[in-house]
């Protein structure tokens, strides 16, 4: 009895990709399906007359590009293909149908959306290895799927061979056909359709302090909202992946559910897109794409202020980021004022103060307890640091016109 080996299905790796250009083989039920498959007729027609070649190759959507039958039972194994490299991404030693089982028994009276169940005009009181069921789906799953058939036991219902499947990929009115698996004790979803290997966009999400990207049912979900983020709400599953796309400015906050590269956090900027991969359930690991091309440099310290000042005669800001004010302590000395005080009193004081006056070079500093003889305390706070102009070659303060500073932390 001829068996086909699914005529639409498509072949996808565990990341949901589609096995583009790779290698489908098909052997003996119960061996290896590429050391067999030398010795294993498959053919591109019911009655078995047109032989095809062992391996078929798959096409860019991870289908096989022509039909394939074998005489019943069988066992199937698909590998990636790069350059000449063959890596396996699936294999099934038990497949196919024989002339005992070659039918597909239709399910009725269905119930339920992720706990199952259903009945056979056959009322079985046990099932067969590989037979096939098709029904209607009640509604859209919430979470993982049970299947129970005339009573004879719940079992999972997987993708992909052994994975399970995820919110809303089972949607209202959907015709659904799965394959009894003996040695797994599960039913394989035989007709997953692109959307379940993410070529979908879902509807747009708003930006909260914890976001669900799982909750629609497609891969790829736009953000909107500029309300920052700090946790992902708990995947349906381990190895669960999602494209992010921000459509405003917002930060994400590093933390042990949303791990960040470099373990920093991240403001976006409209347009950047992120990778989520589910290491567990509630542990998010992120790779961040930034829509202008430039890298996201993890490990940088930013700078939270500067100011370009002239500190002769009244002191007058030309510049400046997160500095309100600068008092004029007297020549050469200045207090510079924070508009929003640093983390902590830990930040690092850069300055430099270019001069033409002859030969004498000028440093621009944090004020030391005895610069230049002095004995006056050095005052740095999380809101304010003084700092002093001096010639390098002489032991005094001197009011500069050229005052440059940086504070990093």
């Amino acid at each position: 009895m001829s068996s086909v080996l699914i005529e639409h299905g498509q072949y996808v790796n565990d990341a949901g990709t589609p096995i583009a250009g790779g290698k489908l083989y098909v052997g003996t039920q119960s061996a290896d399906p590429v050391a067999t498959s030398l010795t294993t007729v498959i053919y591109s027609d019911r009655a078995l007359t047109i032989p095809i070649a062992n391996p078929q190759s798959l096409g860019a959507d991870g289908r096989a590009l022509s039909k394939v039958w074998v005489d019943g039972e069988y066992s199937i194994q698909v590998n990636s293909l790069v350059g000449i490299v063959e890596t396996q991404e699936f294999q099934d030693l038990d497949a196919g149908t024989g002339a005992a089982k070659a039918s597909t028994l239709d399910v009725s009276n269905v119930l339920g959306v992720d706990v199952i169940t259903g009945t056979t005009d056959a009322a079985l009181s046990s099932l067969t290895a590989n037979q096939q069921f098709i029904f209607t789906t009640a509604g859209e799953n919430t979470t993982n799927i049970t299947l129970n058939i005339d009573g004879t036991g719940a079992r999972p219902v997987v993708k992909n061979y052994d994975q399970p499947i995820l919110l809303a990929e089972f949607e209202a009115g959907q015709v659904v056909i799965v394959a009894y698996n003996e040695i797994s004790n599960n039913f394989e979803w035989v007709n997953q359709n692109n959307k379940v290997v993410d070529f979908y966009i879902a509807p747009a999400v708003a930006s909260a302090a914890t976001t669900n990207v799982w909750v629609t049912d497609g891969n790829t979900v736009h953000v909107t909202g500029t309300t920052g983020i700090t946790a992902f709400s708990p995947a349906a599953s381990i190895g669960a992946r999602r494209t992010v796309v921000f459509d405003g400015i917002l930060t994400l906050t590093h933390s042990a559910n949303l791990s960040l590269p470099g373990g920093v956090n991240y403001t976006t900027a409209a347009g950047d897109v992120i990778e989520v991969y589910a290491d567990t359930l509630t542990q998010h690991n992120v790779v961040i794409h930034k829509k202008d091309g430039t890298a996201v440099v993890a490990t940088e310290i930013p700078i939270k202020a500067w100011v370009n000042f002239n500190g002769t005669g009244v002191v007058a800001i030309r510049s400046s980021l997160n500095v309100s004010s600068i008092t004029d302590n007297g020549v050469g000395d200045f207090t510079v004022n924070f508009a929003t005080a640093m983390a902590d009193v830990n930040y690092i004081t850069i300055g430099s103060c270019p001069s033409n006056q002859g030969s004498n070079n000028y440093t621009l500093s944090e004020k030391s307890l005895n610069l230049i003889g002095t004995n006056n305390p050095q005052l740095k706070t999380t809101t304010q640091v003084r700092v002093q102009s001096a010639a390098t070659n002489a032991a005094a303060l001197s009011d500069q016109p050229h005052n440059y500073l940086q504070f990093l932390g």
